[in-house]
């Protein structure tokens, strides 16, 4: 049995856009620069001092380690903790959805909610990803005022958001010029 494939170039650039914001997505995740002062830096996991400290040395340590001495982790951290993992999370079955849609591998009579089931996996991912890289913004007094700026890895946050969003288009301009293949019985 041969695999059909449809695969337009607005699919296709879907699903790259796709593979991008995983990457994007995991690298701000994981990444240790969230926040960048004169002394430290920290992503969601990992608070780094750049110089020796009375208690610590200039190493990177879990943010639980250091919770009641350098920072402070309220519900706010935590959330953006947990909407970020879930963004990542997210990206998986809206990454198997578009591939399951581009050899074809559901039904034709299931194809159509397939895809609107992709889109809105897609822009509720991005919402997550938004929505904790703007909690953890609103909080940026927090941790120092003016001595601390947002970093690289939270740039990533954000850029994943807008990616995701991007993929939800592409997605919506596939069906729109494939209509005929969504809707054939």
């Amino acid at each position: 049995m041969a695999v059909k494939i449809l695969a337009d170039l607005w699919l296709l650039i879907a699903i790259l856009v796709h593979v991008a914001t995983i990457a994007v997505a995991i690298a701000s995740l994981a990444g240790p620069y969230w926040m960048d002062g004169p002394t430290v830096h920290f992503g969601l996991w990992n608070y780094c001092f750049k110089h020796i400290t009375q208690t610590y040395s200039d190493k990177c340590y879990k943010v639980t380690d250091v919770e009641d001495d350098a920072i402070t982790i309220d519900g706010y951290f935590r959330a953006t903790q947990a909407l970020m993992c879930l963004g990542c999370i997210a990206t998986l079955p809206t990454f198997l959805l578009i591939f399951a849609l581009i050899f074809m591998l559901v039904g034709p009579e299931k194809r159509k909610y397939a895809l609107f089931i992709t889109v809105v996996f897609t822009f509720v991912q991005g919402m997550m990803l938004f929505a904790g890289s703007c909690v953890f913004l609103s909080q940026k007094t927090t941790y120092g005022g003016d001595q601390m700026s947002t970093d690289w890895a939270h740039y990533l946050g954000w850029t994943g958001c807008c990616t995701s969003f991007l993929t939800a288009c592409l997605l919506v301009v596939h069906y729109a010029l494939n209509r005929d293949v969504y809707e054939e019985l």
